[in-house]
């Protein structure tokens, strides 16, 4: 990351006025909010909070939703999926991965 400098030329309108779509109007609450989340992520028990919720949802899925709808309302059967080759279902993420 560049100093102020280098940002400079996109930081400054939003804070002297030409802030039209007041990107900056709620900046400081923003970064507040962001270091807390910054420090929440640190700490493991983070992982639970975010994770624990959806992962107890248990029977209430959207999956399990439509493939009630699908057949007992709508009385049509699943079309089955293509198989996928092991080596297409690994994802890679970073700057020298396109996804």
């Amino acid at each position: 990351m560049g100093g102020y400098s280098e940002y400079a030329s996109i930081i400054d309108p939003w804070f002297t006025g030409n802030d039209f779509c007041r990107i900056g109007y709620d900046y400081v609450g923003y970064s507040k909010k962001q270091k807390m989340i910054d420090r929440e992520f640190q700490n493991q028990k983070w992982y639970a909070k975010c994770l624990n919720p959806p992962a107890g949802t248990g029977f209430f899925t959207t999956d399990r939703t439509m493939t009630e709808y699908s057949t007992q309302i709508w009385k049509v059967k699943p079309v089955p999926m293509p198989k996928i080759p092991a080596e297409n279902k690994v994802f890679k993420f970073g700057p020298s991965h396109n996804v």
